[in-house]
């Protein structure tokens, strides 16, 4: 009986080593690192969101295309939000690009 007792406590000591060592920290990092990426995402969508509010929202087609009619100089393009950089008369600024414009 005290075979079995020690078997599994040497198991279940085993296991745990295992969970504490080598489980645990790859998946702190896995967690960390998806905290940092949605923080980012977040932090680019709400700078998306002020834009238009703090530098203006006219926004020309001869600004965002070149002759494919392909968008140039994306700033930021995150969920559902695309800044661009625009330059009128040698001063480059900010724009948001909405693709499908809301009536």
């Amino acid at each position: 009986m005290l075979k079995y007792i020690l078997t599994f406590l040497a198991g279940f000591v085993f296991a745990s080593a295992l969970y504490i060592f080598v489980i645990k920290p790859m998946d702190d990092r896995v967690s960390w690192q998806g905290g940092v990426h949605s923080g980012k995402v977040e932090a680019q969508f709400d700078i998306a969101r002020r834009i238009p509010s703090a530098l203006g929202s006219d926004l020309h087609l001869a600004d965002i295309t070149n002759s494919t009619g392909i968008l140039t100089n994306i700033f930021l393009d995150v969920k559902d939000a695309t800044i661009l950089v625009v330059e009128r008369n040698g001063v480059k600024t900010l724009r948001d690009y909405d693709s499908t414009p809301k009536d």
